[in-house]
């Protein structure tokens, strides 16, 4: 039985490999907004007396 993956030269084991990068590539780009954004929070709301920008 040829299954429509097998038909265009793929095998399951590169399919989920490729789901895998593009998931870890997503989640590390959301990672990257995230922290981002919680870094300007801080920068934004920090005590500007006791805690000098340096950079």
């Amino acid at each position: 039985m040829k299954t429509m993956i097998s038909e265009n030269g793929l095998n399951f084991n590169d399919l989920e490999k490729e789901i895998f990068r593009i998931g870890c590539e997503y989640a590390a780009n959301l990672m990257e907004q995230v922290l981002s954004n919680m870094d300007e929070h801080i920068k934004n709301t920090r005590d500007k007396k006791k805690f000098r920008h340096k950079g």
